[in-house]
């Protein structure tokens, strides 16, 4: 098994500037890494030279549909060698499960101690994912009921939104009449959608369909 590479770029992202600088100060001075603001809201760059990154990302005041559509946009358009860290996120907001399917690493809430957000962002430029026991415990448990044939439903396949989206399909919506329902773009539909087919191994929206009935 490959060890993954260490960072030493650290991006901040989010809406508020002056907040992006001043954690950007206090990352560079208690950790190791090279920390910059990021140079919009919400569009970390694209990393032609596949060096790792890590990238946090500010989630004040978002929903957990929010943040799941954020994750799957860049995910689905950006390579693999960023490393996602959710910061700032409501407290009782449960997307630990979901996001890591869509390749979080890590997810830090409001009123965090500076002292374990440092911690955690040291832990994953090394390499280590900084998530609940609770949520790692449910994914390990549902790894090995899937890699034993211990017959997992076939809807753990798709995060929520995604069950949502097929759901649709197999009810007969559009991509505009599931982007309203949604209240999604019609382009993160279409994202949706790509990454179904790959997941359920279906060519086309008929099949898919029907993989929703016999399977959701």
């Amino acid at each position: 098994m490959n060890t993954p590479a260490n960072v030493r770029l650290l991006y901040v992202y989010g809406p508020h500037q002056l907040q992006n600088e001043l954690m950007v100060k206090l990352l560079a001075s208690k950790t190791s890494l090279d920390c910059r603001v990021g140079d919009s809201e919400y569009l970390p760059p694209t990393n032609d030279h596949q060096e790792p990154l890590l990238v946090l990302w500010d989630c004040s005041g978002l929903s957990g549909g929010e943040l799941l559509e954020r994750l799957e946009n860049y995910s689905s358009h950006h390579n693999s060698h960023c490393r996602m860290v959710f910061f700032n996120v409501a407290v009782g907001l449960d997307v630990q499960r979901d996001a890591l399917t869509c390749g979080l690493w890590g997810i830090f809430h409001e009123h965090c101690p500076l002292e374990q957000l440092f911690q955690g962002v040291e832990a994953i430029a090394a390499g280590q994912m900084w998530i609940s026991r609770w949520a790692m415990s449910f994914c390990l448990q549902e790894f090995r009921q899937t890699g034993s044939g211990g017959g997992t439903s076939m809807k753990n396949l798709l995060t929520l939104r995604e069950q949502e989206v097929v759901k649709l399909i197999a009810a007969g919506a559009s991509n505009e009449e599931i982007a309203d329902r949604l209240f999604i773009s019609g382009h993160t539909v279409k994202s949706h959608l790509y990454r179904i087919y790959k997941k359920i191994e279906v060519p086309n929206r008929l099949q898919a369909a029907l993989w929703a009935v016999k399977n959701l």
